[in-house]
């Protein structure tokens, strides 16, 4: 193509703002350890969800390994698109492609942006960048669908993908999402039923070519990831951890109302934003230091108990006395900001205490020192403050501002202890995605895309880049 013609091209894509109704987006996310795509019609009706998790693999760490993450992206992300593509019909029923571009993890956020630039220019389509932070609020928006049951074990891996599109053909696989009213399957022989995409063109080459990480004289396996993969693990990152969920009609529910405050908690971000209109926000408290969803993982480790950490304490909770410690919270001059570091240090040296040690003590020696019961009762004394703190902020937020919603998003608004409470403290009913609409997913960048489509134009899919730190206010959208 001639320098005019991608100009021509860009100026197109970027003047192009999508219709109103029966709007498809495909929405790619990449910005930390979940590799996903999915498609999501009015921002309401999530209509196909891969998510590619890396759980297992991190675990052995204790935490998310950037480099690690980034090229288990790049090994799975074709695959992953391509099936939540083909969940619909395929890309002739795509009309745009948004993409979580900030915050997260730098290599992580390459990957997906890298992918959604360049389809955007192969398939022609407007592209959103997206603000992955604001987009886990957006989960509440999907109120449309369920989930359907995980894909089989058969999803190729990039070189099966890309070696077969060259050869213009896939293995058959079986692809549980059907593009009619009811998408689920009804019965056995349904459930059997297979597809087989076609072959890609000599523009989608491109992309072959540009995110192969196995073409000649590349190879994945580096002495940098060997050193740090342990030598049991697999090197295939695919069929066991993925999660696909198709969606049939059925609603959940109404959508939040404006002015909407929403208290968005995850393993990066804890904070509190009042929203008067999509696009029309303000931040009225963050956190100080750690996230809770950091806290949550940090005091996991001191008590032994695994990654994430965020299940693993609430687990332990159910056996646990909340009330057997008491533990500080900590005091803000924003009476909405909040602050973890301390109770995270408070648990360490109540727990260092308890085993008799003092504050000298390597918190690596303390799990094995404790018994059950202990352990525990740790797990549910941190998360009753934890919470408290939380619901706290929540509940006086609420009584100044009077919204019409309340909502709560992120990994951590998956604690059904966390909802228990906002339950039983807010005069209104609060809303919560589904479970697998907390962590971190696609179908939310889709539902955010689709918003911003209404009211501002398209990017530059050329000139798209990534900002890993970049906060929610500062990314606004340009309404202008």
């Amino acid at each position: 193509m001639k320098r005019v013609g991608k100009e021509q091209t860009i100026a197109k894509l970027r003047s192009r703002y999508v219709k109103i109704t029966d709007v498809k987006i495909l929405g790619i996310e990449t910005s930390c350890d979940e590799t996903a795509a999915a498609v999501v019609e009015d921002g309401r009706r999530l209509l196909s969800n891969v998510v590619q998790s890396q759980i297992d693999i991190h675990s052995a760490f204790g935490g998310v390994v950037p480099e690690v993450a980034a090229r288990s992206h790049l090994e799975v992300i074709l695959p992953v698109v391509d099936e939540a593509v083909k969940g619909v019909g395929g890309w002739n029923e795509i009309d745009a492609i948004a993409v979580a571009t900030m915050p997260g993890l730098v290599g992580s956020l390459l990957i997906g942006s890298l992918t959604a630039r360049t389809l955007a220019l192969i398939k022609n389509k407007p592209l959103y960048p997206v603000h992955h932070v604001e987009a886990h609020v957006y989960a509440n928006f999907i109120i449309d669908g369920k989930p359907c049951s995980p894909l089989p074990n058969d999803l190729p891996s990039v070189r099966d993908f890309c070696l077969s599109s060259q050869e213009k053909s896939l293995s058959p696989r079986r692809n549980c999402v059907q593009p009619q009213e009811d998408i689920l399957a009804t019965n056995e022989s349904d459930q059997n039923l297979v597809s087989t995409p076609s072959g890609m063109t000599d523009k989608e080459d491109s992309l072959n070519l540009f995110l192969n990480p196995l073409h000649e004289n590349a190879s994945m396996e580096t002495p940098e990831r060997q050193s740090l993969r342990p030598q049991d693990m697999e090197m295939s990152h695919r069929a066991d951890r993925l999660t696909y969920y198709g969606m049939r009609k059925n609603g959940l529910g109404n959508p939040p109302q404006f002015p909407m405050l929403a208290l968005i908690v995850s393993g990066g971000h804890s904070q509190i934003v009042l929203f008067h209109d999509h696009g029309d926000y303000q931040m009225i408290g963050q956190t100080a230091d750690d996230a809770v969803g950091e806290a949550f993982d940090k005091v996991a480790k001191i008590l032994g108990l695994p990654y994430p950490g965020g299940p693993s304490i609430a687990r332990a909770a159910k056996t646990g006395d909340p009330l057997a410690y008491t533990f500080p919270k900590a005091k803000m001059s924003n009476r909405y900001d909040f602050s973890f570091s301390g109770l995270k240090t408070a648990v360490l040296r109540t727990v260092q205490s308890e085993v008799g040690h003092d504050h000298t003590f390597p918190s690596t020696g303390l799990p094995e020192l404790l018994d059950e019961s202990q352990r525990h009762n740790f797990a549910a004394s941190f998360q009753r403050t934890a919470v408290e703190t939380l619901v706290d902020k929540i509940v006086a937020a609420y009584a100044e501002f009077q919204p019409k919603s309340v909502v709560i998003a992120g990994g951590v608004a998956a604690n059904q202890e966390l909802r228990r409470e906002l339950a039983e403290r807010l005069p209104i009913p609060i809303t919560y995605p589904t479970p697998e609409l907390c962590t971190d997913n696609a179908a939310m960048i889709a539902s955010l895309g689709y918003f911003m489509a209404q009211k501002v134009p398209p990017g530059d899919p050329l000139n798209t880049e990534v900002n890993p730190s970049i906060s929610m206010t500062l990314a606004a959208w340009n309404l202008s």
